[in-house]
């Protein structure tokens, strides 16, 4: 439920939900954002659709307007041709049948009748499965990105706060919380100290994750980090606005 007014946290303002985590398995999670998600799989679904049109193209569609025009020529052009030229016509099989020279004799003889316009010579062809075999490495990369993607999430425990998987950062340990982008990006900067007393960073981005659940772990952390420093720190009498 969302109260009434705003929580003011280093002088950057979240909108305020209730939550109440009760035990160890109570959780806050920021799934994967639906705008990321459906970002990539538009990616993912224009990509596979220009490989199947190039396969299709390639392999299919263009062979076979090739052969549609040869019949076009044996039979409406055919009072327009020489006997030498009909019988290279007529003993065409087809596209994926014949050889390179077979296909390069063809183009000749088609220009040569002033009949060639819509022939798709082999380098139009091969430049089509070329892509084709570009598109595929392209299309696994979008559908890794997608996948990569889904797995982002941040949650909230009483114990720790998990910006991302496989990182659990307990409250004791983060020393900075930065808003400084939380207006302009939606992202919260993070600095807290690793198992090795080390030094990391890590951050909450309203873009990867989901809005409103990533605010309530924004509140609940402002409640239990008690040891960070907040940046900026409050400008006395005033609260800045929340990115929409």
């Amino acid at each position: 439920m969302r109260q009434q007014g705003a929580l003011a946290l280093a002088g950057c303002r979240y909108d305020t939900y209730e939550k109440s985590l009760k035990g160890e398995d109570m959780q806050i999670i920021a799934p994967a954002s639906t705008t990321v998600r459906n970002k990539n799989l538009l990616i993912v679904l224009l990509c596979s659709v220009f490989l199947v049109l190039f396969i299709y193209d390639g392999w299919y569609a263009w062979p076979r307007k090739n052969d549609e025009k040869i019949k076009y020529v044996l039979t409406e052009k055919r009072a327009n041709l020489v006997a030498e030229d009909i019988a290279l016509l007529e003993s065409w099989k087809s596209y994926n049948e014949s050889t390179p020279p077979t296909r390069e004799r063809m183009w000749e003889t088609l220009k040569k009748n002033n009949v060639a316009d819509g022939w798709k010579t082999d380098l139009d062809i091969q430049v089509q499965k070329y892509i084709a075999f570009g598109l595929i490495p392209l299309v696994g990369a979008a559908l890794w990105w997608f996948m990569h993607c889904q797995k982002r999430r941040a949650i909230a425990t009483e114990s720790y706060l998990s910006p991302a998987p496989g990182v659990e950062i307990p409250w004791d340990k983060i020393t900075v919380i930065d808003n400084t982008r939380w207006e302009r990006s939606g992202i919260v900067d993070i600095t807290y100290m690793d198992k090795d007393g080390q030094e990391q960073q890590a951050k909450l981005d309203d873009y990867e994750t989901a809005r409103e659940p990533l605010i309530e772990i924004l509140e609940y952390m402002a409640e239990h980090a008690k040891n960070a420093k907040h940046l900026p720190e409050e400008a006395a009498g005033g609260e800045a606005s929340p990115k929409s």
